[in-house]
């Protein structure tokens, strides 16, 4: 299979989900999707890397040295390292800020910025993303090109990478087990 549409995520983000500490995404739209809110446009996509991370009070702290490994292994200027892809297993949309906290539990973020993210566009949905990651055979490296910047949420690269010999992130029962766990998440009733 050949992939060249890129979902663009926090690089750290995309290293949690490399590893398989996460295989979740909260998302809004970039300041110039269409609509204005994030939609899953494909079903699977490459992983695209982008330099704007948390700060480190936005991750929990046993994170925070993955945010430190990807600062230092981030590629020369100009190129960027496409490691991983995805295959969007489900999406829904969040409909609390108390459902964006619980989530966290499945992410790199504080319960905080969860909410955070939740509140700060009120006009925007936040959406729960539940992903199959796959780690490429080996990273490429590609030349970051201006068209690829903004504030938008997918990009059609220039270059056409082979997923073949990918490997999950997670293997299967860990997967289904953390999928499992993630979508009563949003079921359960806000505390009073």
């Amino acid at each position: 299979m050949l992939l060249n549409t890129a979902l663009k995520e926090w690089a750290a983000v995309v290293a949690a989900l490399e590893h398989g500490d996460q295989a979740i995404l909260l998302r809004k739209g970039g300041l110039i999707e269409q609509t204005g809110e994030f939609e899953v446009e494909h079903r699977r996509f490459l992983l695209f890397p982008t330099t704007y991370h948390p700060t480190p009070a936005q991750v929990r702290p046993e994170y925070r040295p993955l945010m430190e490994r990807v600062e230092a292994e981030r590629p020369p200027s100009g190129q960027v390292r496409i490691s991983a892809w995805a295959e969007a297993i489900e999406s829904r949309p969040v409909e609390t800020a108390e459902g964006a906290r619980r989530l966290a539990a499945h992410t790199i973020y504080t319960e905080e910025y969860a909410e955070e993210r939740f509140t700060m566009q009120k006009h925007r949905v936040l959406q729960l993303v539940i992903l199959r990651v796959y780690r490429l055979p080996e990273p490429r490296r590609i030349a970051l090109r201006r068209h690829y910047g903004g504030c938008t949420s997918w990009v059609d690269l220039e270059d056409t990478l082979a997923v073949e010999g990918s490997t999950p992130a997670l293997a299967d029962e860990a997967f289904a087990e953390l999928a499992e766990a993630v979508r009563p998440t949003l079921l359960q009733p806000t505390a009073t």
